[in-house]
């Protein structure tokens, strides 16, 4: 079968899946058995996802750090890698595996931090499940590591909500020693206790669907080209950041291999499919 129209039917059989498995949740035996319910749409994210080869922009990149893990500084600088991805990979390594299980451990991660977190939400379920799915398959794709530390953010979240705070602290302290950036996702954390409860109401959750899927047919990353004549602006020097900074008119110009901005209207990946 041709490589793209491969893809293109892991994508949708995907999409399928967590249709079929927020409509279950929502139901009675989906609230009595949620984990057995979410457990098929797990599985297959993490192999499919996790199993793939090439598809992200920094894949290579994190295949040579997880093969190198042992013996890092032959590759890359140790202190750009925050610690406990680095405990990751190694463990994974000193256990033998090959680097297929890291990726999939990556994706294993995301995606039961997200069921983890909607199972608060049952009765939004419907909705909710497929747009996670949506949000999160391309850009995880790209940004490996940051998206390990929004699984622990997630999960985190969830504790904030049950006000467990020795259990929000922890998983919050796992965010940032897997990504450093991930600290700034607190103020949303504090903006989401406040106003969460209102953003999964069923009519909430409709009218940003169709809002989402009006958007996904107009816009464009250029739109935000303005913003990057300004970001350079923002100096922290030689840091690990500063390479953002430096590429910002890439991330806001249209010129990265992946659309990022237009994952935000989440629709996109389907649409995709079916106009191109």
């Amino acid at each position: 079968m041709d490589i793209v129209l491969t893809f293109i039917f892991l994508r949708l059989m995907l999409v399928f899946i967590f249709i079929l498995t927020g409509y279950f949740l929502s139901g009675e035996d989906g609230k009595k058995h949620y984990w057995l319910c979410s457990l098929p749409a797990i599985v297959a994210f993490s192999l499919i996802e996790g199993l793939r080869y090439d598809r992200g922009v920094d894949y290579f990149h994190y295949k040579k750090l997880f093969e190198n893990s042992l013996n890092l500084s032959v590759y890359y600088d140790i202190d750009s890698i925050e610690p406990l991805f680095q405990i990751i990979n190694k463990v994974i390594k000193i256990l033998g595996l090959s680097y297929p299980v890291v990726f999939v451990f990556y994706s294993f991660i995301l995606i039961f931090a997200g069921f983890f977190f909607l199972r608060q939400y049952k009765d939004c379920a419907p909705f909710l499940v497929p747009l996670f799915f949506l949000a999160i398959v391309t850009p995880a794709e790209n940004i490996v590591r940051q998206f390990v530390a929004i699984a622990f953010v997630l999960i985190a979240l969830s504790f904030f909500n049950s006000k467990q705070w020795i259990k929000f602290c922890s998983f919050i302290l796992f965010a940032f020693l897997t990504h450093y950036s991930s600290i700034v996702l607190l103020p949303f954390i504090l903006l989401f206790s406040k106003f969460g409860v209102f953003l999964v109401k069923k009519k909430i959750v409709l009218i940003t669907i169709l809002t989402l899927f009006i958007l996904s047919f107009f816009w464009k990353i250029e739109y935000w080209s303005h913003i990057y004549n300004y970001i350079p602006v923002l100096n922290f020097g030689s840091g690990r950041y500063q390479s953002y900074l430096e590429r910002s008119h890439i991330w806001f110009s249209g010129e990265q291999t992946l659309d990022y901005v237009s994952n935000l209207t989440m629709f996109n990946s389907i649409r995709t499919f079916f106009l191109n």
